[in-house]
């Protein structure tokens, strides 16, 4: 069936493996960072949790996924490993945001948003383990293209939850998105595929040709890239310098988000107009994305990273000071430069440094670290703002620290050779 559709397709099959894997994104980054932050007000305001309770269950979810990692990572490397972890990340992922609508004291929200949303997230990011199968020399365009439809997460979440929770209230929100998000991703689960391999096709796109009656590829010699197995990549330092700089900066980012909507409305700004906000930035990180994808296919990962790494730490001391609706929005699509980019460029990273063959395996060993940090990070943030009644204003200054921890990680990596061109 994939071969069939593959020829009729009027493009080359990876981008239907970019488009599901940026749409689950979307999804993700909408109901457990963006958007989560819009229902922190009115289920505190319903349950008296403290902002540690709330953001309890992410850390439950970050514990399951990070010890999964290592144990499933290799199958995503096999045929048919990343199609059927998606299918059960699918239902379990949309049967928790469903089963939000009954919540009726911690004890169900941890189980639910927890424990069944961590299984569930873990499922559905095992599309990101194939992308640099399908791509070596477009890899940087491929990965920003993904990640530009992730950011669908907040062009539409903040704005849509906050209209709709005001009119249909945070229950049937909840169960809303659950069901919308099953119907999209159901029949999206029937389109993965592995490996370009796997269907009769080549990376990027390209097809043999005849020459002398030998097919042969003419990609072949200038796409072939050296592949590290989970054993031979553990024991470089690239790696921990890799997964140090990925995990400061994502917990920063994971704090923060959550935080930002919120002290928006603190500092005297319309929740409505705040939300709106998301959306700008979402326009900014969809063009930045592709901006600094296509200077990665270039130039290699790690520069772009760097130059990530200081927007967002700069990114965090403008929205400090943010203290009016212009201020406000400049603010948002500043950060829209890097937010984004920095989880592109960090998959892009890895790729490029270990190569696609075993790139399942190895980003499986990432999991444990990036999940803790995903999820760790709001509850992190989360402690910290109730041990200081509050206070905004170091939840900034630890995000601005971390930032600094990121780019000096990033930069002890040694440069990764030059990836191979087609001329």
């Amino acid at each position: 069936m994939h071969s069939v559709l593959a020829k009729h397709l009027p493009f080359y099959y990876g981008w239907v493996i970019v488009i599901v894997s940026g749409l689950s994104g979307a999804f993700i980054s909408g109901t457990t960072s963006w958007g989560l932050g819009i229902f922190v007000t009115p289920m505190q305001e319903e349950f008296g949790w403290n902002r540690t309770l709330f953001f309890l269950p992410l850390a439950i979810g970050a514990i399951i996924s990070a010890a999964a990692g290592p144990l499933i990572g290799p199958t995503f490397d096999k045929r048919h490993g990343v199609r059927i972890a998606f299918a059960v990340g699918v239902i379990i992922f949309a049967g928790s945001l469903i089963a939000m609508r009954n919540v009726s004291g911690f004890s169900y929200y941890l189980i639910v948003y927890g424990v069944l949303g961590g299984v569930g997230h873990f499922g559905l990011i095992s599309t990101r383990a194939i992308l640099p199968k399908w791509f070596i020399i477009k890899r940087g365009r491929a990965f920003a293209a993904a990640g530009s439809l992730t950011s669908l997460g907040p062009l539409i979440f903040p704005a849509s939850l906050q209209i709709m929770i005001s009119a249909i209230g945070w229950r049937d929100t909840w169960m809303v998105i659950g069901v919308v998000f099953l119907a999209l991703m159901i029949p999206a689960t029937a389109l993965i595929v592995r490996a370009p391999e796997d269907i009769g096709l080549h990376p990027d796109g390209y097809a043999p040709v005849n020459l002398g009656g030998q097919k042969i590829s003419p990609t072949a010699a200038p796409v072939t890239e050296v592949s590290y197995t989970r054993q031979e990549a553990i024991r470089t330092l690239r790696f921990w310098f890799l997964i140090a700089a990925v995990v400061a900066g994502t917990v920063s980012i994971r704090g923060m988000i959550p935080n930002i909507q919120p002290f928006f409305v603190q500092q005297g700004l319309p929740a409505t107009a705040a939300s709106f906000s998301f959306s700008l930035y979402a326009v900014s990180t969809i063009i930045a994305a592709f901006v600094w994808g296509t200077f990665a296919d270039r130039h290699g990962a790690r520069t772009p990273f760097l130059g990530i790494s200081l927007v967002m730490g700069t990114s965090m001391g403008l929205l400090w000071i943010v203290d009016s609706q212009p201020m406000m929005f400049a603010a948002m699509a500043y950060l829209g430069v890097g937010v984004n980019s920095f989880f592109i460029m960090g998959g892009l990273f890895v790729a490029n440094a270990f190569g696609r063959a075993h790139y399942g395996g190895i980003s499986g060993l990432f999991q444990p670290f990036n999940n803790a940090a995903t999820y760790g990070g709001p509850l992190i943030f989360g402690v910290l703002y109730d041990l200081t009644n509050g206070s905004y204003g170091v939840l900034f200054l630890v995000a601005m620290i971390l930032w600094v921890m990121a780019f000096a990680a990033a930069y002890l990596v040694r440069p990764v050779r030059p990836l191979p061109r087609f001329p």
